[in-house]
């Protein structure tokens, strides 16, 4: 394989994997409704009051917005997911934020854009697999089977000490 080809589809590839659907736009505290997901950044002051109750310290939270009660923001985190069987659910945790303790809030909307970068990263990836893997099992010579050397692409190079 040439190294154009290993190129372009190390491009695809972390095209695909960089882009999402979804991206956060900053808004007004005021226009946010409850049931909408949403991303708060915190004061540094409120980054430590979290960190006190056993979350990590971060500069953003991202949750759904559950209401608004006294200039105090609930807010639904998950903490993780439980499965039996086929049936999984999400264990979420409630979390209120009061409002001077928010420095800005996102929120979260589809992307088009990214949408599209993802699908066409992974359709041009899959496609340039595809085309490698036919190209690779080729004979060229026509005579026996190719060399194994041909067929190995290198992914990983960890140097020997």
């Amino acid at each position: 394989m040439n190294r154009k080809r290993r190129r372009a589809i190390a491009v695809l590839s972390a095209a695909a994997l960089q882009a999402g659907c979804f991206t956060y736009v900053p808004t007004r505290l005021a226009d946010v409704r409850a049931g909408q997901e949403v991303q708060i950044h915190l004061t540094p002051r409120a980054q430590v009051e979290l960190s006190q109750q056993g979350s990590r310290v971060e500069e953003a939270v991202q949750g759904v917005l559950s209401s608004r009660q006294n200039n105090t923001l609930l807010l639904k985190i998950p903490i993780g997911t439980q499965q039996a069987g086929f049936f999984r659910s999400n264990i979420e945790r409630d979390l209120s934020i009061a409002e001077p303790d928010v420095l800005g809030i996102d929120l979260r909307q589809f992307s088009p854009s990214r949408t599209a970068l993802l699908v066409g990263g992974a359709t041009g990836g899959a496609a340039l697999l595809i085309v490698t893997i036919i190209a690779a099992s080729r004979n060229p010579s026509g005579t026996g089977d190719p060399d194994p050397e041909e067929l190995r692409i290198q992914l990983l190079r960890l140097p020997a000490r």
